[in-house]
């Protein structure tokens, strides 16, 4: 789990897009976490959901 809110807001930062594989790695939290962090911000609209594939 990411210690701190900051960690999740770095981890935005330092990708131009970003996925949970990069939100698991970078701040050691599970899949099903770093999935609530994703959607969260979706809801409050300050990332937008694109799928590609």
């Amino acid at each position: 789990m990411a210690k701190k809110p900051q960690d999740l807001i770095n981890n935005l930062f330092k990708h131009p897009y970003t996925k949970i594989y990069f939100v698991v790695k970078d701040l050691n939290a599970s899949i099903q976490t770093a999935s609530r962090y994703l959607e969260q911000l979706v809801e409050l609209k300050l990332i937008h959901l694109q799928k590609i594939g």
